[in-house]
């Protein structure tokens, strides 16, 4: 059973800085640095969920594969079918908030940006990144995630190796204070999850999406068995969207200021996007954009400033915003969400690839 929200102390969160994943820091450790790349040519065999580790494999993968591999819940099969149903029906939505919502809203708890702005692939390499972070979540959304077909459990044993090698090199780190807390601790990664479900859910609101209470709470479970799966501890994962809010605010209140980690990171993630949205809709907005999501606190901790004007643009109009919902929208899938990433990762233009959200076409002009 998860903690219930009454049980997020901040003695709880204080000690969880202090955890991190022993099960994948005990990998690298082992392979670390003279086996490097052994580990390396055991992950190129790890290309869906039907991959079993060889003979050669170190005990200390063979036990994170069997966490990850032989630790699906499948028995709520109803769960996950109505979470990927939710991610299939606003797919579009879904990974265009990643980007603009999501990832900076990431940025903005003080202490790990510290880690983050340590990761030259993060600073220097934004699109990298974000493509890299979309394949993950379309890996982990797909209908047979979790199937011996899907690419989910295999996706998610590397984002636990990723973790466990940014620890490695940080800790090596000279600049690196025990004031941030362990990189990548329990804390980090409880907001982190938080990112992919509340934190996008609450933009699908601001631009006037409807969702059914039960379709949150499925979205909200989903991920909290993706952070299992993560190494998350049980104590940390949300089963309720009471639970899920009340975790956010905490988090929010302990590790969200202004620093100048956030603000580069943010800036480097804008820069990016000033550059990718060119001929599309959202050119010369994407600022604002983010700036409408975070709403002004956050967006102020992270140096996204944005003149009155621009922040008008995004004014919902919702009686006309929930009129062309009902009445003008295309039925979005996980397929074309699937089709919109692909062509973004090929790099090619246009509203195919990158435009705005279906809730503001056609609307973001207005004052």
């Amino acid at each position: 059973m998860a903690m219930t929200e009454i049980s997020y102390t901040n003695e709880l969160l204080d000690h969880s800085r202090n955890i991190q994943d022993d099960l994948g820091d005990q990998v690298i450790a082992f392979y670390f640095p003279d086996r490097k790349n052994e580990l390396e040519k055991l992950l190129v065999a790890v290309s869906d969920n039907r991959y079993e580790p060889t003979e050669s494999a170190a005990d200390s993968f063979r036990n994170l594969w069997q966490h990850v591999f032989r630790n699906t819940d499948l028995a709520d099969r109803e769960l996950q079918k109505k979470g990927q149903e939710f991610f299939a029906k606003n797919s579009s939505d879904l990974m265009l908030l990643l980007g603009f919502l999501s990832l900076p809203y990431c940025y903005a708890a003080a202490n790990g940006a510290e880690v983050l702005i340590r990761s030259k692939l993060i600073k220097e390499e934004p699109e990298k990144r974000l493509l890299e972070t979309a394949e993950f979540v379309l890996d982990v959304m797909a209908p047979n995630a979790f199937g011996a077909n899907g690419k989910g459990l295999a996706s998610i044993l590397k984002v636990r190796l990723m973790h466990a090698t940014i620890r490695y090199y940080v800790a090596q780190d000279k600049s690196w204070s025990d004031t941030f807390g362990r990189p990548i601790n329990q804390e980090d990664l409880a907001g982190t999850n938080l990112s992919f479900s509340l934190i996008p859910m609450r933009g699908l609101r601001n631009m006037a999406r409807h969702m059914s209470g039960e379709e949150s709470l499925a979205y909200i479970r989903y991920w909290s068995l993706v952070g299992k799966l993560l190494g998350l501890r049980e104590e940390l994962l949300p089963e309720s969207m009471k639970a899920a809010n009340v975790l956010e605010r905490k988090i929010r209140k302990r590790q969200f200021r202004k620093s100048e980690a956030g603000i580069n990171l943010t800036n480097a993630l804008m820069s990016y996007f000033d550059q990718a949205t060119r001929g599309t809709e959202l050119e010369g907005k994407g600022r604002a954009f983010s700036h409408f999501l975070l709403g002004e606190t956050v967006a102020n901790l992270l140096g996204l400033e944005v003149d009155v004007l621009k922040q008008r643009l995004f004014r919902p109009i919702p009686k006309f915003i929930k009129l062309r919902n009902v009445f003008l929208n295309k039925p979005d899938t996980y397929v074309s969400s699937l089709k919109r990433f692909s062509q973004q990762k090929e790099g090619k233009e246009g509203e195919e690839a990158f435009g705005l959200p279906r809730a503001f076409s056609s609307a973001s002009d207005a004052p």
